[in-house]
Protein backbone atom coordinates (compact mmCIF):
# COMPACT_ATOMS: atom_id res chain seq x y z
CA UNK A 1 0.00 0.00 0.00
CA UNK A 2 1.42 3.38 -1.04
CA UNK A 3 -0.09 6.69 0.12
CA UNK A 4 1.56 9.75 -1.42
CA UNK A 5 1.34 13.31 -0.10
CA UNK A 6 3.12 15.60 -2.60
CA UNK A 7 3.14 18.58 -0.26
CA UNK A 8 5.57 16.88 2.13
CA UNK A 9 9.08 15.54 1.57
CA UNK A 10 8.80 13.04 4.44
CA UNK A 11 7.91 9.39 3.90
CA UNK A 12 7.25 6.70 6.51
CA UNK A 13 7.95 3.07 5.52
CA UNK A 14 6.06 0.47 7.59
CA UNK A 15 7.42 -3.09 8.07
CA UNK A 16 5.26 -5.80 9.65
CA UNK A 17 6.01 -8.81 11.85
CA UNK A 18 7.00 -12.43 11.25
CA UNK A 19 4.26 -14.62 9.78
CA UNK A 20 1.75 -11.77 9.54
CA UNK A 21 1.08 -9.07 6.91
CA UNK A 22 1.05 -5.33 6.28
CA UNK A 23 -2.26 -5.17 8.20
CA UNK A 24 -0.13 -5.08 11.37
CA UNK A 25 0.52 -1.41 10.67
CA UNK A 26 -2.06 -0.34 8.07
CA UNK A 27 -4.27 1.63 10.52
CA UNK A 28 -1.21 3.49 11.80
CA UNK A 29 -0.02 4.18 8.24
CA UNK A 30 -3.41 5.74 7.42
CA UNK A 31 -3.16 7.94 10.51
CA UNK A 32 0.28 9.20 9.45
CA UNK A 33 -1.08 9.85 5.94
CA UNK A 34 -4.03 11.82 7.34
CA UNK A 35 -1.47 13.95 9.23
CA UNK A 36 0.16 14.92 5.92
CA UNK A 37 2.92 12.35 5.36
CA UNK A 38 3.60 9.92 2.53
CA UNK A 39 3.42 6.32 3.70
CA UNK A 40 4.24 2.90 2.28
CA UNK A 41 3.59 -0.50 3.82
CA UNK A 42 5.64 -3.51 2.79
CA UNK A 43 4.52 -7.12 2.47
CA UNK A 44 7.70 -9.05 3.23
CA UNK A 45 8.57 -11.83 0.79
CA UNK A 46 7.21 -15.24 1.77
CA UNK A 47 4.45 -13.71 3.88
CA UNK A 48 0.73 -13.71 3.22
CA UNK A 49 0.70 -17.19 1.72
CA UNK A 50 1.76 -20.30 3.65
CA UNK A 51 4.34 -21.76 6.03
CA UNK A 52 6.02 -23.40 3.02
CA UNK A 53 6.62 -20.03 1.34
CA UNK A 54 8.06 -18.34 4.41
CA UNK A 55 10.64 -21.11 4.80
CA UNK A 56 12.25 -20.12 1.49
CA UNK A 57 13.22 -16.57 2.53
CA UNK A 58 15.61 -15.18 5.11
CA UNK A 59 16.58 -12.07 7.06
CA UNK A 60 18.94 -10.85 4.32
CA UNK A 61 16.22 -11.17 1.66
CA UNK A 62 13.95 -8.86 3.67
CA UNK A 63 16.78 -6.35 4.16
CA UNK A 64 17.30 -6.27 0.38
CA UNK A 65 13.57 -5.78 -0.13
CA UNK A 66 13.58 -2.84 2.28
CA UNK A 67 16.63 -1.40 0.53
CA UNK A 68 14.87 -1.39 -2.85
CA UNK A 69 11.94 0.60 -1.47
CA UNK A 70 14.26 2.90 0.48
CA UNK A 71 16.34 3.70 -2.63
CA UNK A 72 13.19 4.56 -4.54
CA UNK A 73 12.27 7.26 -2.02
CA UNK A 74 15.85 8.51 -1.60
CA UNK A 75 16.06 8.94 -5.39
CA UNK A 76 12.94 11.11 -5.14
CA UNK A 77 14.80 13.18 -2.50
CA UNK A 78 12.55 12.13 0.36
CA UNK A 79 13.44 12.01 4.05
CA UNK A 80 12.85 8.42 5.12
CA UNK A 81 11.56 7.32 8.52
CA UNK A 82 11.04 3.64 9.37
CA UNK A 83 8.23 2.15 11.46
CA UNK A 84 8.71 -1.50 12.38
CA UNK A 85 6.57 -3.93 14.34
CA UNK A 86 8.18 -7.02 15.91
CA UNK A 87 10.42 -8.51 13.16
CA UNK A 88 9.91 -5.24 11.26
CA UNK A 89 11.51 -3.36 14.14
CA UNK A 90 14.59 -5.60 13.99
CA UNK A 91 14.84 -5.08 10.23
CA UNK A 92 14.69 -1.30 10.74
CA UNK A 93 17.55 -1.39 13.26
CA UNK A 94 19.72 -3.61 11.07
CA UNK A 95 19.04 -1.49 7.99
CA UNK A 96 19.85 1.79 9.79
CA UNK A 97 23.40 0.59 10.55
CA UNK A 98 24.45 1.08 6.92
CA UNK A 99 21.87 3.54 5.57
CA UNK A 100 20.88 7.14 6.28
CA UNK A 101 17.56 7.00 8.11
CA UNK A 102 15.93 10.03 9.74
CA UNK A 103 14.40 8.04 12.61
CA UNK A 104 12.96 4.67 13.71
CA UNK A 105 9.72 3.93 15.55
CA UNK A 106 10.05 0.38 16.93
CA UNK A 107 6.82 -1.23 18.17
CA UNK A 108 7.25 -4.46 20.17
CA UNK A 109 10.64 -4.85 18.50
CA UNK A 110 11.77 -8.47 18.30
CA UNK A 111 15.42 -8.91 19.24
CA UNK A 112 14.88 -12.32 20.77
CA UNK A 113 12.31 -14.23 22.87
CA UNK A 114 12.51 -15.27 26.49
CA UNK A 115 15.27 -17.87 26.98
CA UNK A 116 12.94 -20.74 27.84
CA UNK A 117 10.97 -20.24 24.60
CA UNK A 118 14.14 -20.49 22.57
CA UNK A 119 15.06 -23.70 24.45
CA UNK A 120 11.66 -25.19 23.64
CA UNK A 121 12.17 -24.49 19.92
CA UNK A 122 15.62 -26.09 20.05
CA UNK A 123 14.16 -29.21 21.67
CA UNK A 124 11.37 -29.38 19.05
CA UNK A 125 13.94 -29.13 16.26
CA UNK A 126 16.05 -31.86 17.88
CA UNK A 127 13.15 -34.32 18.04
CA UNK A 128 12.22 -33.58 14.42
CA UNK A 129 9.14 -31.36 14.74
CA UNK A 130 9.09 -28.93 11.81
CA UNK A 131 6.14 -26.71 12.63
CA UNK A 132 4.64 -25.21 15.75
CA UNK A 133 1.07 -23.95 16.14
CA UNK A 134 0.86 -20.20 16.61
CA UNK A 135 -1.02 -18.33 19.29
CA UNK A 136 -1.40 -14.65 18.50
CA UNK A 137 -0.53 -12.58 21.58
CA UNK A 138 -3.13 -9.81 21.72
CA UNK A 139 -4.53 -7.91 24.70
CA UNK A 140 -8.08 -8.19 23.38
CA UNK A 141 -9.37 -11.03 21.18
CA UNK A 142 -11.11 -8.59 18.84
CA UNK A 143 -7.67 -7.55 17.55
CA UNK A 144 -7.37 -10.92 15.78
CA UNK A 145 -10.12 -9.80 13.41
CA UNK A 146 -7.83 -7.00 12.23
CA UNK A 147 -4.95 -9.27 11.21
CA UNK A 148 -3.78 -11.75 8.60
CA UNK A 149 -1.44 -14.34 10.08
CA UNK A 150 -0.17 -17.89 9.68
CA UNK A 151 -1.60 -20.44 12.09
CA UNK A 152 1.77 -22.23 12.30
CA UNK A 153 5.45 -21.26 12.06
CA UNK A 154 8.43 -23.27 10.78
CA UNK A 155 10.69 -24.23 13.69
CA UNK A 156 14.02 -24.03 11.83
CA UNK A 157 13.24 -20.67 10.20
CA UNK A 158 12.11 -19.26 13.56
CA UNK A 159 15.37 -20.34 15.21
CA UNK A 160 17.39 -18.77 12.38
CA UNK A 161 15.40 -15.57 12.78
CA UNK A 162 16.12 -15.50 16.53
CA UNK A 163 19.83 -15.89 15.82
CA UNK A 164 19.81 -13.02 13.29
CA UNK A 165 17.87 -10.73 15.62
CA UNK A 166 20.11 -11.50 18.63
CA UNK A 167 23.17 -10.37 16.65
CA UNK A 168 21.68 -6.91 16.17
CA UNK A 169 22.01 -6.13 19.88
CA UNK A 170 25.80 -6.31 19.85
CA UNK A 171 26.17 -3.75 17.05
CA UNK A 172 23.76 -1.15 18.47
CA UNK A 173 26.52 1.46 18.46
CA UNK A 174 26.39 1.51 14.64
CA UNK A 175 22.88 2.97 14.64
CA UNK A 176 23.04 6.78 14.56
CA UNK A 177 19.46 7.95 14.04
CA UNK A 178 16.85 8.90 16.69
CA UNK A 179 14.93 5.88 17.99
CA UNK A 180 11.62 5.64 19.82
CA UNK A 181 10.72 2.22 21.22
CA UNK A 182 7.22 1.21 22.38
CA UNK A 183 7.20 -2.04 24.35
CA UNK A 184 5.12 -3.86 26.94
CA UNK A 185 6.62 -5.63 29.95
CA UNK A 186 4.00 -8.34 29.42
CA UNK A 187 5.12 -9.10 25.85
CA UNK A 188 5.62 -12.89 25.69
CA UNK A 189 6.85 -12.86 22.08
CA UNK A 190 9.49 -10.11 21.95
CA UNK A 191 11.62 -9.98 25.09
CA UNK A 192 11.60 -6.59 26.83
CA UNK A 193 15.05 -7.40 28.25
CA UNK A 194 16.62 -7.68 24.79
CA UNK A 195 15.23 -4.29 23.74
CA UNK A 196 16.45 -2.80 27.02
CA UNK A 197 19.96 -4.14 26.34
CA UNK A 198 19.96 -2.64 22.84
CA UNK A 199 18.64 0.67 24.18
CA UNK A 200 21.45 0.89 26.75
CA UNK A 201 24.09 0.30 24.07
CA UNK A 202 22.72 2.99 21.75
CA UNK A 203 24.89 6.05 21.30
CA UNK A 204 22.48 8.53 19.75
CA UNK A 205 21.51 12.05 20.88
CA UNK A 206 17.80 11.25 20.95
CA UNK A 207 16.31 7.98 22.19
CA UNK A 208 13.43 6.79 24.36
CA UNK A 209 11.97 3.49 25.49
CA UNK A 210 8.31 3.88 26.45
CA UNK A 211 7.21 1.04 28.71
CA UNK A 212 3.63 -0.23 28.90
CA UNK A 213 2.19 -2.62 31.46
CA UNK A 214 -0.71 -5.01 31.03
CA UNK A 215 -0.52 -5.04 27.22
CA UNK A 216 0.85 -7.81 25.01
CA UNK A 217 2.57 -8.03 21.62
CA UNK A 218 0.23 -6.17 19.24
CA UNK A 219 0.18 -3.00 21.35
CA UNK A 220 -0.46 -0.71 18.37
CA UNK A 221 -4.07 -1.95 18.35
CA UNK A 222 -4.55 -0.81 21.95
CA UNK A 223 -3.33 2.78 21.47
CA UNK A 224 -4.97 5.89 20.01
CA UNK A 225 -3.47 6.14 16.54
CA UNK A 226 -3.84 9.91 16.25
CA UNK A 227 -2.04 10.50 19.58
CA UNK A 228 0.70 8.04 18.59
CA UNK A 229 1.25 10.03 15.39
CA UNK A 230 1.50 13.30 17.36
CA UNK A 231 3.87 11.69 19.85
CA UNK A 232 6.09 10.52 16.97
CA UNK A 233 5.98 13.96 15.36
CA UNK A 234 7.04 15.65 18.58
CA UNK A 235 9.91 13.17 18.95
CA UNK A 236 11.26 13.00 15.38
CA UNK A 237 10.25 16.13 13.53
CA UNK A 238 11.38 19.62 14.51
CA UNK A 239 8.56 22.10 14.08
CA UNK A 240 8.31 25.78 14.84
CA UNK A 241 5.23 25.12 16.93
CA UNK A 242 7.08 22.69 19.18
CA UNK A 243 8.67 25.27 21.41
CA UNK A 244 9.11 24.54 25.08
CA UNK A 245 6.88 26.44 27.44
CA UNK A 246 8.44 28.07 30.53
CA UNK A 247 9.59 25.55 33.17
CA UNK A 248 6.68 24.11 35.14
CA UNK A 249 8.27 25.15 38.42
CA UNK A 250 5.05 25.52 40.39
CA UNK A 251 3.64 22.20 39.19
CA UNK A 252 6.88 20.32 39.84
CA UNK A 253 7.28 21.76 43.33
CA UNK A 254 3.70 20.85 44.25
CA UNK A 255 3.93 17.32 42.85
CA UNK A 256 7.33 16.81 44.47
CA UNK A 257 6.00 17.99 47.83
CA UNK A 258 3.01 15.62 47.58
CA UNK A 259 5.26 12.68 46.63
CA UNK A 260 7.69 13.31 49.48
CA UNK A 261 4.80 13.72 51.91
CA UNK A 262 3.40 10.38 50.76
CA UNK A 263 6.78 8.69 51.16
CA UNK A 264 7.21 10.18 54.64
CA UNK A 265 3.76 8.88 55.62
CA UNK A 266 4.49 5.29 54.60
CA UNK A 267 8.03 5.43 56.03
CA UNK A 268 6.55 6.45 59.39
CA UNK A 269 4.13 3.53 59.36
CA UNK A 270 6.95 1.19 58.36
CA UNK A 271 9.13 2.34 61.27
CA UNK A 272 6.26 1.79 63.72
CA UNK A 273 5.60 -1.63 62.18
CA UNK A 274 9.21 -2.78 62.61
CA UNK A 275 9.33 -1.49 66.19
CA UNK A 276 5.99 -3.12 66.99
CA UNK A 277 7.03 -6.46 65.54
CA UNK A 278 10.20 -6.78 67.58
CA UNK A 279 8.30 -5.71 70.72
CA UNK A 280 5.50 -8.25 70.24
CA UNK A 281 7.80 -11.05 69.09
CA UNK A 282 10.27 -10.41 71.92
CA UNK A 283 7.47 -10.47 74.49
CA UNK A 284 6.05 -13.71 73.08
CA UNK A 285 9.46 -15.41 73.11
CA UNK A 286 10.12 -14.20 76.68
CA UNK A 287 6.95 -15.85 78.02
CA UNK A 288 7.04 -19.00 75.86
CA UNK A 289 10.67 -19.99 75.41
CA UNK A 290 10.71 -22.14 78.55
CA UNK A 291 7.76 -24.22 77.28
CA UNK A 292 9.40 -24.61 73.87
CA UNK A 293 12.73 -25.75 75.34
CA UNK A 294 10.97 -28.19 77.70
CA UNK A 295 8.74 -29.42 74.85
CA UNK A 296 5.52 -29.05 76.82
CA UNK A 297 2.17 -29.81 75.09
CA UNK A 298 1.70 -26.09 74.37
CA UNK A 299 5.12 -25.79 72.63
CA UNK A 300 3.66 -26.50 69.18
CA UNK A 301 1.15 -23.66 69.57
CA UNK A 302 3.87 -21.23 70.58
CA UNK A 303 6.08 -22.27 67.66
CA UNK A 304 3.30 -21.79 65.14
CA UNK A 305 2.56 -18.41 66.73
CA UNK A 306 6.18 -17.41 66.03
CA UNK A 307 5.64 -18.26 62.38
CA UNK A 308 2.27 -16.49 62.06
CA UNK A 309 3.48 -13.27 63.70
CA UNK A 310 6.68 -13.20 61.63
CA UNK A 311 4.79 -14.01 58.41
CA UNK A 312 2.30 -11.24 59.13
CA UNK A 313 5.26 -8.89 59.67
CA UNK A 314 6.68 -9.87 56.25
CA UNK A 315 3.32 -9.32 54.55
CA UNK A 316 2.88 -5.87 56.08
CA UNK A 317 6.48 -4.80 55.49
CA UNK A 318 6.19 -5.86 51.82
CA UNK A 319 2.98 -3.84 51.50
CA UNK A 320 4.42 -0.64 52.91
CA UNK A 321 7.74 -0.94 51.12
CA UNK A 322 5.70 -1.28 47.94
CA UNK A 323 4.00 2.06 48.64
CA UNK A 324 7.36 3.73 49.33
CA UNK A 325 8.84 2.34 46.11
CA UNK A 326 5.79 3.46 44.18
CA UNK A 327 6.49 7.07 45.20
CA UNK A 328 10.11 6.75 44.03
CA UNK A 329 8.94 5.29 40.71
CA UNK A 330 6.54 8.20 40.23
CA UNK A 331 9.38 10.65 40.87
CA UNK A 332 11.63 8.79 38.44
CA UNK A 333 9.13 8.44 35.56
CA UNK A 334 6.98 11.58 35.92
CA UNK A 335 8.89 14.32 37.73
CA UNK A 336 12.51 13.69 36.81
CA UNK A 337 11.99 14.07 33.02
CA UNK A 338 10.63 17.58 33.68
CA UNK A 339 13.73 18.68 35.57
CA UNK A 340 16.73 20.40 33.95
CA UNK A 341 19.48 18.03 32.83
CA UNK A 342 21.07 16.84 36.05
CA UNK A 343 21.48 13.82 38.26
CA UNK A 344 18.33 13.62 40.35
CA UNK A 345 18.09 11.70 43.60
CA UNK A 346 16.36 8.61 42.20
CA UNK A 347 18.73 8.41 39.23
CA UNK A 348 21.67 8.67 41.62
CA UNK A 349 20.14 6.14 44.02
CA UNK A 350 19.40 3.56 41.33
CA UNK A 351 22.79 3.68 39.60
CA UNK A 352 25.62 1.81 41.35
CA UNK A 353 28.20 3.55 39.15
CA UNK A 354 27.07 6.90 40.57
CA UNK A 355 26.15 6.05 44.16
CA UNK A 356 28.99 3.53 44.37
CA UNK A 357 29.07 -0.26 44.29
CA UNK A 358 29.36 -0.21 48.09
CA UNK A 359 25.84 1.18 48.24
CA UNK A 360 24.43 -1.75 46.31
CA UNK A 361 26.54 -4.38 48.10
CA UNK A 362 25.89 -3.01 51.58
CA UNK A 363 22.14 -2.72 50.95
CA UNK A 364 21.95 -6.28 49.64
CA UNK A 365 23.99 -7.78 52.49
CA UNK A 366 22.09 -5.97 55.22
CA UNK A 367 18.72 -6.77 53.63
CA UNK A 368 19.60 -10.45 53.39
CA UNK A 369 20.66 -10.59 57.04
CA UNK A 370 17.54 -8.74 58.24
CA UNK A 371 15.19 -10.91 56.19
CA UNK A 372 17.06 -14.21 56.53
CA UNK A 373 16.93 -14.39 60.35
CA UNK A 374 13.10 -14.15 60.56
CA UNK A 375 12.79 -16.60 57.64
CA UNK A 376 14.90 -19.14 59.53
CA UNK A 377 12.71 -18.58 62.60
CA UNK A 378 9.57 -19.23 60.52
CA UNK A 379 10.92 -22.39 58.92
CA UNK A 380 12.38 -23.81 62.16
CA UNK A 381 9.21 -23.02 64.10
CA UNK A 382 6.99 -24.88 61.61
CA UNK A 383 9.41 -27.81 61.47
CA UNK A 384 9.58 -28.29 65.25
CA UNK A 385 5.85 -27.67 65.68
CA UNK A 386 5.14 -30.59 63.32
CA UNK A 387 7.83 -32.70 64.99
CA UNK A 388 6.45 -32.11 68.50
CA UNK A 389 2.91 -32.76 67.30
CA UNK A 390 3.86 -36.08 65.75
CA UNK A 391 5.45 -37.14 69.03
CA UNK A 392 2.61 -36.06 71.33
CA UNK A 393 -0.59 -36.55 69.30
CA UNK A 394 -1.78 -38.88 66.60
CA UNK A 395 -2.07 -37.53 63.04
CA UNK A 396 -5.86 -37.50 62.94
CA UNK A 397 -7.42 -34.42 61.37
CA UNK A 398 -10.90 -35.41 62.58
CA UNK A 399 -9.86 -36.59 66.05
CA UNK A 400 -9.42 -34.78 69.31
CA UNK A 401 -6.26 -33.00 68.17
CA UNK A 402 -7.39 -31.68 64.82
CA UNK A 403 -7.15 -28.05 66.02
CA UNK A 404 -3.37 -28.15 66.36
CA UNK A 405 -3.03 -29.46 62.80
CA UNK A 406 -5.30 -26.72 61.47
CA UNK A 407 -3.17 -24.20 63.38
CA UNK A 408 -0.01 -25.62 61.79
CA UNK A 409 -1.64 -25.49 58.34
CA UNK A 410 -2.53 -21.83 58.92
CA UNK A 411 1.10 -21.14 59.85
CA UNK A 412 2.35 -22.82 56.66
CA UNK A 413 -0.09 -20.86 54.49
CA UNK A 414 0.87 -17.57 56.11
CA UNK A 415 4.55 -18.39 55.64
CA UNK A 416 4.09 -19.13 51.93
CA UNK A 417 2.09 -15.92 51.43
CA UNK A 418 4.84 -13.90 53.09
CA UNK A 419 7.50 -15.50 50.86
CA UNK A 420 5.47 -14.60 47.79
CA UNK A 421 5.11 -11.02 49.04
CA UNK A 422 8.86 -10.64 49.55
CA UNK A 423 9.63 -12.12 46.14
CA UNK A 424 7.08 -9.86 44.40
CA UNK A 425 8.39 -6.77 46.19
CA UNK A 426 11.97 -7.50 45.17
CA UNK A 427 10.96 -8.14 41.56
CA UNK A 428 8.92 -4.93 41.41
CA UNK A 429 11.65 -2.82 43.02
CA UNK A 430 14.48 -4.09 40.81
CA UNK A 431 12.45 -3.89 37.61
CA UNK A 432 10.88 -0.46 38.07
CA UNK A 433 13.78 1.40 39.69
CA UNK A 434 16.80 -0.24 38.08
CA UNK A 435 15.87 -2.01 34.82
CA UNK A 436 13.27 0.25 33.20
CA UNK A 437 15.06 3.36 31.87
CA UNK A 438 13.90 6.82 32.82
CA UNK A 439 12.23 8.76 30.02
CA UNK A 440 14.28 11.41 28.27
CA UNK A 441 12.38 14.67 27.89
CA UNK A 442 12.31 15.77 24.24
CA UNK A 443 10.00 18.78 24.63
CA UNK A 444 6.83 19.65 26.50
CA UNK A 445 4.66 18.48 23.59
CA UNK A 446 6.23 15.03 23.78
CA UNK A 447 5.49 14.73 27.51
CA UNK A 448 1.91 15.96 27.01
CA UNK A 449 1.21 13.53 24.15
CA UNK A 450 2.77 10.69 26.12
CA UNK A 451 0.42 11.44 29.02
CA UNK A 452 -2.52 11.43 26.61
CA UNK A 453 -1.35 8.15 25.11
CA UNK A 454 -1.17 6.43 28.50
CA UNK A 455 -4.56 7.76 29.57
CA UNK A 456 -6.26 6.73 26.30
CA UNK A 457 -5.16 3.06 26.28
CA UNK A 458 -8.09 0.79 25.46
CA UNK A 459 -7.27 -2.86 24.60
CA UNK A 460 -8.43 -3.77 21.10
CA UNK A 461 -9.79 -0.28 20.43
CA UNK A 462 -8.34 0.20 16.91
CA UNK A 463 -10.58 -0.65 13.96
CA UNK A 464 -9.12 -1.04 10.50
CA UNK A 465 -10.65 1.44 8.04
CA UNK A 466 -9.56 0.27 4.60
Amino acid sequence: MTLINKSNDIVFIFIHGFGTSEKDLSPLAHSFYESGYSCETILLKGHGYSVKEIKNVSFNVWIQQLEEIYNKHISAKKKVFLVGFSLGGALCLEFAKTNQVEGILGISTFLGPAKFRKKILQVLKFIGIKRIPRRIQVTNKVTKNELDYLNALPVESTLNLIKDCNKIIFTAHLVKCPILFLHSLDDKVASYGHVYSFYNMLNVPKKNLITFRGLKHFIQFDLRQDILVKLSESFFIEKETLKDAPPLTEYIEKAWSEALSEEKHWSGILFKLITGYFTIFGTLVYFSLADVLQQTPSAAYYLVSYTIITSLFFVLISLYYFYINRVLIYIKNVLEPLLPASFSWVTYKANEYMSGSESKIFTKQMTISIILAPLVICFASIYYAIKFSFVRVSFDLFGDYYFIWLFILLGIIMFLISLYGLWSLNKYHVRELHHIPRLNKVNNDFMNYLTELYLSIAPGSVRQKL
